[in-house]
């Protein structure tokens, strides 16, 4: 007999190393080797309790991919103190029961972990002499249940699971690396191919068919550049295959053809597929890029078109970012904004062009064009590169992508200076047109008082002459009162007459030589006889000239008298106590007239608008000064058209000077004598005799006939009467030639006009006086230009009646 124990023994020990190595490559993973390695040791020692731990550096824990115990369970826990740790740090397989282990515990070493046991056994797992776990066993009751032999035998299966993992691990990454390149290979959205390095495809996956129409088994093993290269790219996709094949990674896009023959834009990707060093073929993705270039193309025409719009555009088009800087503009902007570079304009921000008061209005309008997708109609006060202030309608929408997000705002400007001043405009003449009407209307009820209140007086005092009882000098009274009304009412009808020939452009200048001095001298005797009439006798007037001057001016004297008279009458009725001065004083080469009183003055509010037709300085209703309110608007204009200009200064309560410049001809200084000129009494003109001389007179209205007639019969003339043209006419055929007319331009039938020429082609001697109402400012002109000798106006005065009798008859 002989004892075989060991030698059996030895023997199951080796067929379970080689049952152990068999499992590395049969088993399908970790997990199942390491339950065949727990189950092939259980039949050699106790593997109740059996663990794998790998070693993480990174944190020092250990991690439990396989763990199986009688008492507890861990997925993982702390290196640290722990006895596995121990052990992976020592680099040293351990034998160790527990009084030794806890030996190790009381001095600090270690650290309990999990229930004690009676015996642990581990040794290191190892990759490479790289420890990357420990392998253990362990056992609560038996502190004997584990040899040396044992901690041989575990070292062996130690080795196994090290290399079994490594292969493993190496294995399962291939899996992985397999399956994600499967599943980007099958599962992308893209069109991906595989091919040799001549070009031959070796795969593609379902979508190449979705792009290019063709089954996998039609073309493996194909020239990819045969079956979808176009005819005339052919060149440039072999060009691209030798760059691909030589190494080169080529990203770009081209034109590729589907198996029905119709083309399609592409992005092209070529990757080298190498392996080791050594390139084995091509990898190329595909994609299908027609809607975005079709949508490229229709964006480029849209762009194009939006920019024709933009720079033809008359009105101004501004693109900014959402801070608002400029970022395009068309050159309507330009013109608007009067900057001649496009480049300067775009690097500027869209708030610069608005003046400083109106940005915190500029800021607040962008905000709602980000917050509400537009503004309309916003007035701007802007500034041109030159410094020049415009006023602007802004209209703005926000900019959108595609997926309608803000990129930008579009603005479109129009220049509004032009009408906003329309408007202004429009406005100021309706408000002076309202003013206007109140003052035609303030007017019309003026004119109602300042006519009734002289031809009250005049039929009035017309009404008592009638009496017989009236005492001479009451009856001369009488007679002189009603002369001054009805010489205060042709007054009133001249300056209606007046400031509608002035308004229609009617007013004629007949200009000659005219001497100041004896003008002014004149006036003066004339206005001394006038205030006592109004009841101003009290008021000295002056009359003011420089000694020695004797200056003459070329003017309009009836229109120059009428400037004066409007002036000093006005001095008169506003002056109450004091003196009223009027004269002239030589200014370089103008005679400035002036009229100085001491009456109440005029209020500064009021001295604007003095001049103005129908405004006075009290215009209510029981305004005690009465007048039309246009004397001081004709004489402006008069003295306008006489080429002069009329102005006054004035203080509320001290009096008003108003002053008048006209242009001075000459100075005939030392050549009229020293001092002023006499100021001679006017003297009453006397009736002259005209015995034997024939007159007519031409007249349709016989009140104004029998006037003339009643003057003439003083004269001792033979009168006869004709009540038109045609009259006039058959009186010069039947009756011999008379020495004087008195022509009346106005009559029915033949007007005054027509009767002169006719009488000048027979009777080119007879003095023939035209008779005008001035109503209109070419009668004068046009009765001289028909052959008149000389004009009288209407009403006709007696003394200017006599000077023409003696001019023409003695």
């Amino acid at each position: 007999m002989q004892d075989v124990t060991e030698r059996k023994k030895a023997e199951k020990v080796q067929q379970i190393m080689y049952n152990i190595s068999n499992a590395v490559n049969l088993t399908k993973d970790l997990d199942e080797l390491l339950r065949t390695i727990q189950g092939e040791l259980g039949n050699i020692f106790d593997t109740k309790n059996f663990f794998i731990a790998f070693y993480n550096k990174e944190d020092d824990t250990l991690s439990l991919p396989f763990f199986v115990d009688e008492m507890d369970a861990f997925d993982s826990f702390p290196a640290k103190k722990s006895l596995t740790g121990y052990m992976i740090k020592t680099d040293q397989p351990i034998l160790m029961k527990n009084k030794d282990i806890a030996k190790l515990v009381r001095k600090g070493v270690l650290e309990d972990v999990g229930t004690p046991s009676k015996i642990w056994l581990g040794v290191p797992l190892k990759i490479k002499d790289e420890i990357i776990g420990a392998l253990v066993v362990q056992h609560y009751e038996d502190e004997n249940a584990y040899t040396e032999q044992d901690l041989e035998i575990l070292k062996f299966v130690s080795v196994q699971i090290g290399q079994s993992v490594e292969t493993k691990r190496a294995y399962e990454e291939v899996q992985v690396e397999k399956a994600y390149f499967e599943q980007l290979f099958e599962g992308s959205p893209e069109t991906i191919i595989l091919t040799d390095n001549e070009g031959k495809l070796l795969r593609v996956n379902s979508e190449f068919q979705n792009l290019f129409g063709f089954s996998p088994e039609e073309i493996l093993g194909e020239d990819i550049n045969k079956l979808i290269v176009p005819e005339n790219f052919k060149d440039e996709a072999e060009d691209i295959s030798k760059k691909v094949a030589n190494g080169e990674k080529i990203l770009f896009e081209t034109i590729r053809q589907h198996k029905d023959g119709s083309l399609i834009h592409v992005s092209v990707l070529g990757t080298p597929v190498e392996i080791e060093g050594g390139q084995v073929g091509v990898y190329g993705i595909y994609r299908d890029i027609t809607g975005r270039k079709s949508a490229e193309i229709a964006l480029r025409q849209s762009e194009e078109k939006l920019r024709n719009i933009l720079y033809s555009s008359p009105n101004s088009i501004i693109v900014s970012d959402l801070r608002g800087n400029i970022t395009e503009c068309n050159q309507a902007t330009l013109d608007l904004f009067e900057c001649g570079d496009e480049k300067e304009f775009i690097r500027t921000s869209a708030f610069r062009l608005v003046v400083p008061d109106m940005r915190n209005k500029g800021l607040e309008t962008l905000k709602n064009v980000i917050k509400k997708g537009f503004v309309k109609n916003q007035d701007f006060k802007m500034v041109t590169w030159k410094g020049n202030h415009i006023l602007i309608d802004i209209s703005a929408s926000l900019l959108r992508d595609s997926n309608e997000r803000p990129i930008g705002i579009v603005t479109i400007l129009q220049d509004i200076s032009a009408r906003k001043a329309y408007e202004r405009d429009l406005e100021l003449a309706k408000e002076k047109a309202v003013e206007s009407d109140r003052l035609k209307s303030s007017f019309l009820a003026n004119m109602s008082h300042e006519i009734r209140t002289p031809m009250n007086a005049i039929l009035g005092f017309s009404e008592l002459l009638k009496s017989e009882d009236l005492t001479p000098e009451i009856r001369d009274e009488y007679i002189k009162i009603i002369n001054n009304k009805g010489n205060e009412l042709m007054l009133i009808i001249n300056d209606i007459i007046d400031i509608s020939k002035i308004e229609a452009g009617d007013i004629k200048i007949v200009l000659e030589a005219l001497a100041v001095n004896e003008f002014l001298v004149r006036m003066h005797n004339q206005f001394n006889e006038e205030k006592a009439l109004m009841n101003k006798g009290h008021i000295q007037l002056r009359l003011n000239m420089p000694e020695g001057d004797w200056p003459v001016i070329i003017s309009d004297e009836a229109r120059l008298q009428q400037v004066m008279y409007n002036l000093v009458n006005n001095a008169l009725k506003f002056t109450h106590e004091g003196y009223i001065e009027m004269g002239y004083r030589l200014a370089e080469d103008k005679v400035v007239f002036s009229i100085r009183d001491t009456g109440i003055g005029i209020a500064k509010e009021k001295q604007k608008i003095i001049f103005d037709r129908f405004r006075q300085v009290d215009e209510s209703i029981n305004s005690e000064f009465g007048g039309t309110g246009l004397g001081l608007s004709i004489s402006h204009n008069l003295v306008t058209m006489l080429g002069g200009e009329l102005w006054m200064e004035s203080d509320e309560g001290r009096g008003s000077n108003f002053s008048f410049s006209i242009q001075l001809h000459e100075n005939r200084k030392g050549e009229m004598g020293k001092g002023e000129p006499d100021i001679e009494e006017k003297k009453e003109a006397s009736v002259i005799d005209l015995k034997g001389k024939k007159i007519i007179i031409a007249e349709d209205d016989s009140a104004n006939y029998l006037f003339l007639e009643s003057f003439l019969k003083r004269t001792r003339s033979d009168i006869y009467w004709a009540r038109d043209g045609d009259q006039l006419l058959e009186l010069l055929q039947s009756e011999n030639e008379p020495d004087l007319i008195l022509m009346d331009i106005r009559m029915p039938n033949k007007n005054g006009i027509e009767a002169t020429r006719i009488i000048r082609k027979t009777h080119k001697d007879i003095p023939v006086i035209a008779l005008t109402a001035y109503a209109f400012a070419d009668d004068r002109e046009k009765s001289i230009e028909a052959g008149c000798n000389d004009y009288l106006a209407k009403p006709v005065k007696i003394d200017q009646l006599s000077e023409i009798l003696r001019k023409y008859l003695i």
